[in-house]
């Protein structure tokens, strides 16, 4: 966070501050379970429903990223909640704006929901 790593034990609580940068991952080879809680909400929970179906789906790559068009449109449909580090948020904003319409001809949309039932 921030540029530092912080160790998040069980039953440790992380409260990352608005606009700071940050990322998280599990080093173990175990599965980590954790709650999220976003304030404002705004759509954050359309944001990683969408994350969560494209992966069930087998629709992200190794980092676990759809390939850009789709990216872009996603990115765009949720500025307002989250954005990538870097580059820096209007080359990011640029870059989608170009990308996005040549996802919406690929069929790509901004929402997903899973095959599965």
């Amino acid at each position: 966070m921030a540029g530092k790593e912080r160790l998040a034990k069980a039953g440790d609580t992380v409260i990352i501050p608005p606009e700071v940068p940050h990322l998280f991952w599990n080093s173990f080879h175990v599965d980590a379970h954790y709650i999220q809680e976003f304030r404002p909400a705004l759509s954050i929970a359309e944001f990683f429903d969408t994350f969560f179906a494209l992966s069930r789906d087998g629709k992200l790559n190794e980092q676990g990223v759809p390939n850009f068009f789709h990216a872009s449109l996603i990115m765009l449909a949720h500025n307002k909640d989250i954005r990538v580090t870097s580059p820096p948020w209007p080359v990011q904003y640029f870059t989608y704006k170009m990308l996005a319409p040549i996802g919406t001809l690929m069929g790509y949309k901004p929402f997903y929901h899973s095959l599965e039932k």
